[in-house]
């Protein structure tokens, strides 16, 4: 699916959020935003793009094409519940009516993330989170340099094992597994003190902050505030590395963060 390829950092994103200052959640008013995507110089959006979009996309005096959609949630005080919305508006600020299904279609070519009040570091760092594994993935050496650092790797582990001496039995014992289940005949058990394969190594790299009397601690042994904006960090890192988009030519995503104060301490929060 072709995304926005030219909105890139072209594109306008604006916000306006509107909420009362109401005691209960049954007299406030709703909370809205407004998304505008705009081209700045001509027709720069794909065609494909805008045919998708056909019905939302407005035209301004200039003859440039604008996509405005307004998300807002307001407490239902029948049900209890907070109720979503979303509408595409006409340059005037009225909505089309026969834009409503194109909400997927937009969201297909502008890719959104979402991160979560409680941001915990430990997990996000993971290899399997999804803002650090295209870290891990995106391989850039040559295969030569990673077939000599392997090398390296497997001689490191060698020396560490033979110096260390105690998983000497374990490897011993373990070998004698062989006569009940079916292993190979040549080198059947391997002890990896440091991994063998440069992937894996990277895999298991550790995030660590100093703190300012010298220790050195995993990010994830942090407390709350740290970790949440640690977390945030990782985003941004993963966004202008450019694996966010999606493509080098696709458009900026959106990050919506649930409390963007949470790693604030209390009393920075009210003030």
């Amino acid at each position: 699916m072709l995304p926005l390829a030219d909105l890139r950092q072209k594109t306008r994103l604006s916000s306006t959020i509107t909420t009362s200052r109401t005691g209960t959640a049954a007299d406030s008013g709703p909370i809205e935003i407004t998304l505008r995507f705009a081209e700045q110089s001509g027709r720069e959006w794909p065609k494909a793009a805008v045919q998708k979009l056909r019905g939302t996309i407005q035209t301004d005096d200039a003859g440039w094409h604008i996509v405005i959609l307004r998300a807002s949630v307001r407490y239902d005080d029948t049900t209890g519940e907070s109720v979503p919305e979303w509408r595409f508006l006409n340059l005037e600020g009225s909505k089309l009516s026969s834009a409503s299904s194109h909400r997927t279609v937009l969201h297909s070519l502008v890719r959104s993330f979402f991160l979560k009040s409680l941001r915990d570091a430990e997990q996000a760092f993971l290899p399997g989170f999804k803002f650090r594994k295209p870290f891990i993935r995106s391989m850039t050496m040559d295969p030569a340099t990673r077939k000599k650092l392997e090398a390296e790797l497997e001689d490191l582990n060698r020396r560490i094992l033979d110096e260390h001496g105690s998983f000497g039995m374990v490897e011993q014992e373990m070998k004698l597994m062989t006569r009940l289940v079916p292993l190979a005949s040549d080198d059947p058990v391997r002890i990896e003190a440091v991994p063998g394969r440069v992937s894996d190594v990277l895999a298991r790299t550790q995030v660590t902050l100093t703190l300012a009397a010298g220790a050195k601690m995993p990010v994830g042994r942090h407390g709350a505030g740290t970790q949440s904006l640690a977390v945030i960090s990782l985003f941004l890192a993963f966004l202008s590395s450019g694996q966010g988009r999606g493509g080098k030519d696709a458009p900026v995503p959106i990050l919506t963060i649930e409390e963007p104060e949470a790693h604030l301490h209390p009393r920075r929060t009210r003030s």
